[in-house]
C-alpha cells in the first residue's frame, strides 16, 4: 500500500465512515525504530548483560543482520525477547516497559535514525487539517527523547500522548483512524467495545503480531464479521 492509498482512507467519499477527526499513530515501528540502534548499544552494556541473556544478538554487528532479528522478534518490547537473569520476584509490573524506556532515554541515536515511510503521511496530513483534524503520536510511557523527536520533526499541531492504551482510548474521538504496529490493540478495542465505525491500519511486517502457529494475534476475519470498521495493512518498512 502506498502513501496515497493510505490517505484515501481518510478522504474517500464512497466509504460509510471517513474517520478523519483524528489520526492516532504508534511511535514505535510506525514512525521510527528506536529499539533497533538500542540493540547495538546494549550488546556491551554491563547492566543489561547482568539483567538479561542477550547472547542471541551478540554476533550481530551489521544493520541488515540486526534488522532481520528485529523484524522477526517475538515481542514488541525487545527486552521481553531475552531471558531475564534476575530473580522473578524483582520483575515488577511494567518492568520491561520501564526498563526499555530508561534505556531509550540514555541514547541519542533516536534522533539520527531514519523515519519510516508512514512518517511522511503523518507529516502530510498534519500539515493540511482539511484531511485530518488532529494527529496524535502515542507511546506507552512518557519519554523526553521521543517527545523532542516529534516536536522537532512534525508540525506543532501533532501531539505526543502517552499512558495505558485502555485509559487513552476513551479520550480519542470515536471518528478516528488508528495506525498500529502492535496488532493486539485491535483486541483491546474489541474488548472495550470501541472498534465499531473506526478505521484501523496495521503494520504487516512484524512477527510479534503472529501466534506460534503463524496466525495473526488479532483475527481480522472474526473481528470484521463481528464489528463494523475499516481495516488496511501497511508495509512499515
Amino acid at each position: 500500500m502506498n502513501r496515497d492509498n493510505v490517505v484515501n482512507i481518510f478522504t474517500s467519499q464512497c466509504e460509510t465512515f471517513a474517520n478523519a477527526k483524528c489520526m492516532f499513530v504508534e511511535y514505535h515501528d510506525i514512525i521510527k525504530m528506536p529499539m533497533l540502534p538500542l540493540l547495538f548499544a546494549i550488546q556491551d552494556d554491563k547492566l543489561v548483560n547482568k539483567a538479561f541473556d542477550i547472547s542471541e544478538i551478540k554476533s550481530y554487528h551489521t544493520v541488515p543482520e540486526m534488522l532481520e532479528w528485529y523484524i522477526h522478534r517475538r515481542h514488541q518490547n525487545i527486552l521481553e525477547c531475552f531471558n531475564p537473569k534476575i530473580q522473578k520476584e524483582a520483575i515488577v509490573e511494567n518492568f520491561f516497559s520501564l526498563a526499555l524506556n530508561n534505556y531509550l532515554e540514555s541514547i541519542n541515536e533516536i534522533y539520527s535514525i531514519p523515519f519510516l515511510p508512514f512518517a511522511k503521511t503523518v507529516a502530510s496530513v498534519s500539515a493540511h487539517n482539511t484531511i485530518v483534524k488532529s494527529v496524535v503520536i502515542y507511546n506507552e510511557l512518557y519519554n523526553t527523547k521521543i517527545e523532542a523527536d516529534i516536536k522537532n520533526n512534525f508540525p506543532e499541531t501533532v501531539k505526543f500522548i502517552w499512558g495505558d492504551f485502555r485509559e487513552i482510548l476513551p479520550q480519542i474521538n470515536s471518528d478516528s483512524t488508528f495506525v498500529f504496529s502492535d496488532m493486539n490493540k485491535l483486541n483491546i478495542m474489541a474488548e472495550m467495545n470501541m472498534l465499531n465505525y473506526r478505521s484501523v491500519i496495521v503494520a504487516q511486517n512484524y512477527d510479534y503480531n503472529l501466534t506460534d502457529e503463524g496466525t495473526f494475534i488479532a483475527d481480522p476475519d472474526i473481528l470484521l464479521n463481528k464489528y463494523k470498521f475499516n481495516m488496511a495493512y501497511l508495509p512499515a518498512i
